[in-house]
């Protein structure tokens, strides 16, 4: 096998299994957002138009977050020397690994 090869498919096996447990999150987070919805029509006696709109005011906002989380991590990424980044992304799947245990 031809040396230069092997770290592609290194990675591409690392990807591979760092990518199942965030799929996986994401079907969790869809699931406890419904159920979060449920539980907050009921506890709140919410009627179909304020849970619409709370809906919509909740949306708004998390889109908002998401493109400042997109513009932060653009700007770190511009700021940051490979070896940084590499740390950096290193510790950011370390403490989401923490967070789901």
């Amino acid at each position: 096998m031809n040396i230069k090869i092997l770290p592609l498919i290194l990675l591409s096996i690392v990807v591979s299994f760092l990518q199942a447990p965030m799929a996986n999150a994401e079907n969790d987070y869809e699931i406890s957002r419904e159920h979060k919805w449920e539980h907050l029509t009921e506890e709140l006696q919410l009627s179909a138009d304020q849970k619409a709109k709370l809906e919509a005011i909740y949306n708004e906002k998390h889109e908002k977050l998401r493109a400042i989380r997109e513009e932060s991590q653009n700007r770190i990424k511009e700021l940051l020397t490979e070896e940084q980044l590499g740390k950096w992304n290193a510790l950011k799947r370390q403490r989401y690994e923490n967070s789901i245990k």
